[in-house]
């Protein structure tokens, strides 16, 4: 989710993740093909603080 979410902040060019096996690198490639709805990341975005 977290991938997906800071992906869809304007102005985000790139997330960078890490990864120690092979199933992390496909889980986080995977996890950038989510977009979440305008009603989504603003709720995921309030739960940050500013």
């Amino acid at each position: 989710m977290a991938i997906g979410a800071l992906a869809a902040l304007p102005g985000c060019g790139s997330v960078i993740a890490g990864a120690t096996s092979p199933e992390q690198v496909r889980a986080n490639a995977a996890a950038g093909g989510w977009e979440p709805t305008a009603e989504e990341l603003a709720e995921i975005t309030g739960l940050v603080p500013a």
